[in-house]
């Protein structure tokens, strides 16, 4: 599949364009998406094949162990290796080493994740490399779209590029430079998803840091838009499906995503949590059942709550405590997740790591609207808690941050909040 795929693209950009070849160019690129599409499928398929065959072979271990535990008259080992082994028999999944298990458990736990990184980081570089590969063959594509007069489509292929640069950790080309290639102005930038008051010659809406569109999100209650915060007193701000459907495929397509939240709150404690009513600080989703993330504010902490195709037994969401909110000041918070690994930083410094956890993949990711400040239960039974506070930017993206990304994000923000009036 790999060899089809790079000799069809050196093929399907190796002929310059002809009059009244435009068909057979919207037929090539459309054949370049398929083999681009079947090519990911492919990478996947080899993930968790690996993944597969790593726990089995891991599982098969335990029966050794559990026979060094009963030789050893290590009752204890016994009963807790069986009962391991058993549980992923039933639901396979990659167990992480505690602080209580046996010595001998914990080295082969930690080998196993050991390994499971390994083949991840493998992975990703396929990935990473078919994604350089197709941006480079879709450029030639982009022009000869262009002179034949198909801008929607040059577009298209355009925006492709930007999204699968952002996923490479590359830079964008500037909105300038866009409009040159295509030969007319061009769409402005549809992705990532972001919310930030009117900063930096910015309005409402648009993401300050890079152009994008002018989306207009929707208000409701009691929602105040400010010079550098959004003052929600029992309102939200609702972003619509359509400004989030490139994001949506392309969280797809790479298994990522970078969450970003400045805000201040008065009170560090919110929500109902005696009566399991969390405020909502985010809601990607119609309702809290079918949501792809949602932020909530229970107590003192902030929580994610994450859609995958594996969730934990008897449960929609894998559930991740954040970290604890300090209110009286500004806070800056950023979520990052990559290959099962979830990342919280919080004022620019990393606060918690969280590897193996979170299982599947976002392939059940739907296009949805983002609701902030309110969220639906979904239930008339539990009342809406709403979440109160002034909220200065609320940014998603479907691409990984670094650590360095994360600091210069955060002295963005920093500089942002602490500016002059």
């Amino acid at each position: 599949m790999k060899t089809r795929l790079a000799l069809f693209l050196l093929h399907a950009v190796a002929l310059p364009f002809v009059a009244g070849d435009l068909s057979a160019l919207q037929s090539d690129y459309s054949r370049m998406q398929t083999i681009y599409t079947e090519r990911v499928e492919e990478i996947q398929r080899e993930l968790r094949t690996e993944e597969s065959e790593i726990l089995n072979r891991f599982i098969v271990s335990l029966v050794r162990l559990e026979q060094e535990f009963r030789e050893g008259g290590d009752l204890d080992g016994v009963v807790l290796i069986r009962q391991l082994r058993e549980g992923l028999l039933e639901r396979p999944e990659f167990p992480a080493p505690r602080e209580d298990h046996p010595n001998k458990l914990k080295e082969r736990l930690e080998d196993l994740q050991t390994r499971r990184s390994e083949i991840r980081e493998q992975s990703q570089k396929k990935l990473d490399d078919l994604n350089r590969m197709f941006v480079d063959r879709l450029e030639p594509v982009m022009r000869n779209l262009t002179r034949a007069g198909d801008f929607a489509t040059a577009r298209e292929i355009l925006e492709l590029r930007r999204r699968l640069r952002a996923s490479l950790g590359e830079e964008e080309q500037t909105p300038a430079r866009d409009a040159r290639e295509l030969g007319t102005p061009s769409d402005p930038n549809t992705y990532p998803v972001s919310i930030e008051p009117r900063v930096l010659g910015a309005t409402p809406g648009i993401n300050a840091r890079r152009p994008q569109i002018p989306f207009v999100f929707k208000e409701e209650g009691r929602v105040e838009i400010r010079e550098r915060d959004f003052l929600l007193r029992s309102g939200r701000l609702t972003v619509p499906a359509e400004a989030t459907e490139a994001m949506v495929y392309q969280a797809k397509q790479n298994q990522m995503f970078t969450l970003e939240f400045g805000f201040h709150t008065s009170s560090a404690r919110q929500g109902r949590p005696e009566i399991n009513a969390p405020s909502g600080l985010l809601l990607f989703g119609d309702r809290r059942e079918n949501a792809n993330l949602i932020v909530t504010h229970e107590a003192q902490n902030l929580f994610l709550y994450l859609r995958t195709t594996r969730p934990p037994e008897n449960e929609k969401y894998h559930r991740v405590s954040l970290g604890r909110v300090d209110g009286g000041r500004m806070e800056h918070w950023m979520v990052t997740y990559r290959s099962g690994e979830l990342t919280v930083y919080k004022d620019g410094n990393e606060i918690n790591k969280i590897r193996g956890d979170i299982t599947g993949l976002l392939n059940n990711w739907e296009v949805y609207p983002i609701h902030l400040g309110q969220i639906d239960t979904g239930s008339p039974a539990l009342p809406q808690v709403n979440w109160n506070g002034r909220l200065a930017m609320a940014y998603l993206k479907a691409s990984h941050e670094s650590s360095r990304g994360v600091t210069s994000s955060y002295g963005r923000f920093a500089e942002f909040v602490t500016a002059p009036r």
